[in-house]
């Protein structure tokens, strides 16, 4: 998100409108989220919705800064 829009929870919402969808009408069981590590603000809001770290993929992505690890996070419908 940018910087102007960080802290009036519109992540959070945005999060729970797709939970609502993805345990609702679509009938998921799991949801999951592939969040770099150093993403420390992602990783408190997924935490913050009930979600559990899962594991750390090492050297999962290669991007702009290079060889990136994973962390992901996951939430079963209750």
């Amino acid at each position: 998100m940018r910087r102007e829009a960080t802290g009036r929870g519109l992540a959070s919402k945005a999060l729970k409108l797709v939970e609502d969808y993805a345990f609702g009408p679509l009938g998921l069981h799991r949801l999951a989220a592939d969040i770099d590590p150093d993403n420390s603000s992602s990783i408190s809001l997924f935490l913050r919705a009930g979600f559990e770290r899962e594991g750390l993929l090492r050297g999962n992505w290669k991007t702009h800064l290079g060889v990136r690890d994973s962390v992901i996070m996951a939430k079963l419908r209750s």
